[in-house]
């Protein structure tokens, strides 16, 4: 199915895999910890290509799917942030809102990364913005900004950095103006 997808062939790549999908689908519910990985793994790529062909309906309802079966945090980070992107693109903001509130809880489970923490803080701030929830933006974007400092991640400061910099474009254009300044700062570091 990857194959044919890096062929050019989106939509025979996708059948392949919803077809293997649900053959999968079909065993039984008392199976192995082995098949049920091997499960989660073929919805996300069935997910993931129906994200590159902006399938979102589909790739929601792929997900809804998929969150029963994944049971490692890794995983379940995955198909959160899955679903809280299939909901933004359709326009689900509140929906969204609530996944990526759930990945952000399941980020600070201890097998979580520092990475996943971060980026479920970037995301969930992005989202505040798009819907006007300005202040909830801030809070989420200044904590991911926290992280990305104490973790010296250069790439990361710059985008919570420019982030912040565009909530406050209309509202206080000063103080979005001394983030994005701070960003180039961040930015003339990495070089």
């Amino acid at each position: 199915a990857l194959a044919r997808l890096e062929l050019g062939q989106p939509r025979r790549s996708l059948q392949l895999l919803r077809d293997h999908q649900e053959a999968l689908l079909d065993r039984c519910v008392g199976e192995s910890s082995r098949v049920a990985a091997e499960r989660v793994g073929g919805l996300l790529a069935l997910a993931e290509i129906q994200e590159m062909t902006e399938d979102f309906p589909a790739m929601k309802q792929t997900l809804e799917r998929c969150l029963e079966w994944a049971t490692r945090p890794e995983d379940q980070d995955l198909v959160l942030r899955g679903l809280g992107t299939a909901s933004k693109n359709l326009g689900h903001h509140a929906v969204a809102i609530a996944w990526f509130e759930k990945r952000l809880v399941l980020a600070f489970t201890p097998r979580a990364g520092s990475r996943a923490l971060k980026t479920a803080y970037g995301e969930l701030g992005l989202l505040h913005a798009l819907v006007g929830r300005s202040e909830r933006a801030v809070s989420c974007l200044l904590h991911q900004l926290a992280l990305e400092k104490e973790t010296n991640d250069l790439l990361g400061q710059c985008q919570a950095l420019g982030a912040l910099g565009n909530v406050f474009q209309v509202a206080d254009p000063s103080r979005a103006k001394m983030y994005h300044e701070e960003e180039l700062l961040v930015v003339e570091r990495m070089d």
